[in-house]
């Protein structure tokens, strides 16, 4: 009678925790139709014979054994349902939280003079300073910063617009202002200018606050999918363009910052073909923001992601609907937790304390940060460090859909969250893993770095002379020529790709 009790409360146990699971499947939407269907079988028809098995044994003599080989059964298939269960929940949680953060984050200061006699802002705004503001960038975000500083006091700040941050800092130095409000993206900036690698130590902050504002996408052609007629997929078109970028900081994903990676990925679900064309960090664009002057693309990181996108979209007429995100501190654990990555180098060089060879290396997270910013070792400087950018996404790309991914899926689905940021919906995200393993197909990854002649030419956002990038127009026709390719499905190769490229 025990025997059957415990049978029957395991068989009750093995189908709530195999419809949980369903559930949870069906709730990712990330498994193809298939292996639903094949998990339902398994995990229902399984039991429920068993059952039966159990029914029409009742006065066999070897009913006792055939009911604890039923209730070990059941037990075996409970343990595989939560096992399953919990890497369901990673999973959802994980692009659930990805997907969720469209969000960017910055701290906005209120700078004086080091030796200023201003303790705080209220002494400030008691000895009557001006306070210098930018005039192009987060003027909303500083206005409500300024609102919330008069909503406290019976004293209006007095305000004094500048057009660029050397503007802004030259009217500090002179005495022209008393203060001045700033984030601390554009104060990074700075310091990287020839002059002002030391201004943050000639100044301090009496006033902070912790800034979030939504990313907004510009998107210029709304219709794309409704053109795509057709395509299979639910919610993507089978042909689409993602920005990659790799921020400057080793703090939280969302920090606006220079962006030191441009990547522009244009992914063809239906012919499993990537191309990743590289955008060096110093290309002289214009901005629109500045009504068409120009700046160096990383710069637009400055000023959001959003800026990026919107820069790179007009370099090369193309909708950028999508952005990856991702910091520097997230981009060596998710390479330790797939074991390292396997990058191939176009020379033999050292950086970091490593050296790497011509060919294949595996690298573990530290060494791939390594390869990936030496720009030093070569004669091409920047565009060098472009594509080895590239040839470690494309070593990732082959790590995240090889099959030895399963033997640590956890733990890199828990590293991913926090260190990755993109406005893809968790049902676009779905639709790319489930096709991945519907089709099981590997990915045709091809790269390609458009060039530029070096000089020196004016910042629109610093307001100074500084190092800039002149692109060469035909390589970036090169690049829109590429992407037109992928898009209609034409299967690229890397020779030839190189081999066709435009030469300087």
């Amino acid at each position: 009678m025990l025997k059957k009790r415990l049978f029957y409360v395991f068989f009750a146990l093995n189908i709530i925790a195999t419809l949980v699971l369903l559930g949870m499947v069906l709730l990712t939407k990330i498994v193809p139709t298939f292996y639903v269907t094949l998990l339902l079988i398994v995990f229902i028809i399984i039991p429920v014979l068993l059952l039966i098995l159990q029914k029409v044994l009742k006065h066999h003599k070897q009913r006792s054994k055939v009911r604890i080989i039923g209730i070990v059964l059941l037990i075996i298939g409970i343990i595989i349902d939560m096992v399953l269960i919990y890497y369901v929940y990673i999973t959802n949680r994980t692009i659930g939280e990805v997907t969720s953060a469209n969000t960017q984050s910055e701290v906005i200061q209120v700078y004086v003079a080091k030796d200023d006699p201003a303790e705080n802002i209220n002494d400030a705004l008691s000895r009557d300073y001006k306070f210098g503001i930018l005039k192009v960038g987060d003027r909303e975000v500083v206005n409500e910063l300024i609102t919330t500083i008069e909503s406290s006091s019976t004293v209006k700040m007095n305000i004094v617009e500048y057009p660029s941050i050397i503007d802004l800092v030259s009217a500090m130095k002179s005495s022209s202002i008393d203060s001045f409000i700033l984030s601390d993206a554009y104060m990074d900036a700075l310091s990287s200018m020839e002059g002002y690698a030391k201004f943050n130590e000639t100044v301090r902050a009496i006033y902070s606050t912790s800034v979030e504002t939504e990313i907004k996408v510009v998107k210029k052609n709304d219709d794309t999918k409704k053109e795509d007629v057709s395509s299979s997929y639910e919610y993507l078109p089978e042909c689409f363009s993602v920005y990659i970028s790799g921020i400057d900081t080793y703090g939280p994903v969302t920090t606006k910052s220079r962006s030191d990676v441009n990547i522009i990925a244009t992914i063809n679900l239906k012919s499993h073909n990537i191309l990743l064309v590289s955008t060096p960090r110093d290309f002289y664009v214009p901005f629109s923001i500045f009504d068409g002057a120009k700046d160096k693309l990383t710069h637009a990181g400055v000023y959001g992601i959003d800026t990026s996108m919107d820069v790179l979209g007009d370099l090369y007429d193309i909708d950028l609907n999508y952005y990856i995100r991702v910091n520097f501190t997230g981009f060596t654990s998710i390479i330790d937790k797939l074991g390292g990555v396997d990058v191939v180098s176009d020379a033999r060089f050292s950086a970091g304390g490593y050296t790497f060879v011509e060919g294949s290396n595996h690298l573990n997270g530290v060494q791939a940060l390594a390869f990936s910013r030496e720009r030093y070792s070569f004669a091409d400087g920047d565009r060098a460090r472009g594509r080895h950018q590239m040839a470690v996404i494309k070593a990732v790309i082959q790590g995240m859909t090889s099959t030895n991914i399963l033997t640590n899926y956890s733990s890199i689905m828990s590293e991913l969250s926090g260190t990755f940021q993109t406005n893809m919906t968790q049902d676009e995200i779905g639709e790319i893993v489930k096709d991945q393993i519907s089709t099981q197909k590997g990915w045709n990854v091809v790269t390609y770095s458009v060039d530029g002649s070096g000089t020196t030419a004016m910042s629109a956002a610093m307001g100074v002379n500084a190092y800039m990038m002149v692109p060469y127009d035909d390589t970036v026709e090169y690049a829109k020529e590429l992407m037109t390719k992928v898009k209609d499905g034409y299967t690229l190769n890397q020779t030839s790709v190189e081999d066709n490229a435009p030469k300087h």
